[in-house]
């Protein structure tokens, strides 16, 4: 009897980047034409822009068509800087629209309905432009607003050459091109549901807030500033962790007035209580005896670089650092133990986040577009991603497990990056209402999935999962 298809893999290995499209990677795979015989959502053949708004310095341009770049280096690290991620802006690169009183202001004192209009059943995909506008006016204080060349990189995807490893790998084995991220908005909350099919109804990161020259007992308990921790390890994760969120500096008065009670913002505590209690895959597999780690980048945390802390979202977002501790291991930890025979049944591979990070997310404002000597040491290039992914297939492709192994490389959200496909609806997960008003019936924006494996027979594509 012939074994059923996911019987062939003993193995799943997940490489979970960050922050870019499914177009923005990926749209242009076919950009000489789709193969005969197949179907696929990409932007061969379709002549698809945003419009700009009124309000912005638009010189004689009226919309912005998406593009490629390929003779610049500088190519490499767009969408530069940061597009806006979090729900408020993800509303106006859906449907274009942006309340009055949310222009030109951070996502932290919008008002709702935070941008989503009265009519909201198919999203228009047309405000990326838009919002990039209102993101730039805000990040970089442009006065009197960005120019087309500043805001125009929202729109450019990449090439295939310039993306040659994700995009060989696409169309060698299994590329899914309606793979959509599981929350219209960011890192935290679609990462929950990669392994917990839940964010406990949460949209926005958890935010550390600090209360700006004022005593340490007026800071709030909720929000685990790393000088109120006593415990060295819990200090230590915390300091680490709030390098990676939204810090909001407010006076007392201004906490207690404006951000509890606008509830912009998601509290550690809260994310603890909503989050850390549900079930996720970790635990099914444990109940299974199922073997699994999650490898993740070291951080240095002294100058001599001999203290490392080994860095997962994972971990913090599922409150893991405690309970389950020894299954987290150096990333390199992952290659020796693939030529050890040690791989476990499912491996969960984390990025590097920081300093010259190769998890592919634009960087941010405040840090430098480029330092070093070319486009692979340029803070925020999508090359650095790619060498990583090219060191995870080759590794599992030269082990013992070659055969026996799904390996799954796919990215956390969009980012802010553009897509033309609207996100679809889609079943809430939990009874319980959304914070910023947000249901749950609705998907996030596309993001690359791809899938790899001896069994994956070449160029074949779903337009379904």
């Amino acid at each position: 009897m012939d074994r059923y298809p996911l019987d062939c893999f003993d193995h799943v290995v997940v490489l979970m980047l960050e922050n870019r499209s499914f177009d923005n990677l990926l749209g242009l795979l076919y950009q000489e034409g789709v193969p005969r015989d197949k179907q696929f959502s990409g932007l061969q053949d379709i002549h698809f822009s945003n419009p700009i708004p009124s309000r912005a310095a638009n010189g004689c341009y009226q919309s912005v068509d998406f593009y490629t770049e390929i003779n610049d280096s500088v190519a490499y690290h767009q969408p530069f800087p940061d597009p806006g991620e979090v729900y408020q802006h993800v509303n106006t690169q859906l449907y274009n629209h942006i309340n009055e009183e949310n222009i030109g202001v951070t996502e932290e004192v919008m008002q709702p309905p935070f941008n989503l209009p009265s009519s909201h059943s198919t999203p228009s995909m047309k405000g990326f432009v838009n919002d990039y506008i209102n993101t730039l006016q805000v990040q970089c204080e442009y006065q009197p607003l960005p120019t087309y060349n500043d805001y125009k990189v929202i729109m450019q995807c990449f090439t295939p050459k310039q993306v040659n490893v994700l995009a060989t790998l696409a169309k060698e084995f299994s590329v899914f091109d309606h793979w959509h991220s599981s929350v219209p908005s960011q890192t935290w909350c679609n990462r929950a549901f990669w392994h917990a099919a839940s964010s406990g109804g949460l949209v926005l990161n958890p935010t550390v807030i600090s209360a700006k020259n004022q005593h340490q007992d007026t800071i709030p308990a909720t929000t685990n500033h790393p000088q109120t921790t006593t415990n060295t390890t819990t200090s230590t994760i915390t300091t680490a962790y709030s390098t990676t969120t939204t810090t909001t500096t407010v006076t007392s008065t201004q906490f207690s007035n404006t951000i509890s009670k606008t509830k912009h913002y998601t509290s550690f505590e809260e994310w603890s209580r909503q989050v850390w209690t549900k079930p996720t895959l970790f635990d099914r597999l444990d109940d299974n005896k199922i073997s699994w780690r999650v490898y993740a980048h070291q951080l240095p945390l002294s100058e001599s670089g001999n203290t490392k802390f080994t860095f997962s979202l994972t971990y913090f977002i599922h409150g893991f650092y405690c309970k389950k501790a020894k299954k987290l291991n150096p990333i390199e930890k992952f290659y020796q133990d693939l030529g050890n025979g040690c791989l476990p049944q499912y491996s969960f591979l984390e990025p590097n986040y920081f300093g010259q990070h190769n998890d592919q997310h634009p960087s941010a404002a405040k840090v430098p577009h480029s330092f070093g000597s070319d486009e692979r040491t340029h803070l925020g290039t999508v090359l650095l991603g790619e060498e990583l992914i090219w060191q995870v297939y080759t590794a599992v492709k030269n082990s013992a497990y070659k055969d026996k192994v799904l390996l799954v490389i796919t990215h956390d959200e969009h980012g802010g990056c553009f897509d033309h496909v609207p996100p679809p609806n889609t079943v809430a997960p939990d009874e319980c209402d959304g914070q910023l008003g947000f249901d749950f019936k609705r998907l996030g924006v596309r993001v690359p999935m791809v899938m790899i494996s001896s069994y994956i027979h070449a160029m074949l594509d779903f337009s379904a999962y």
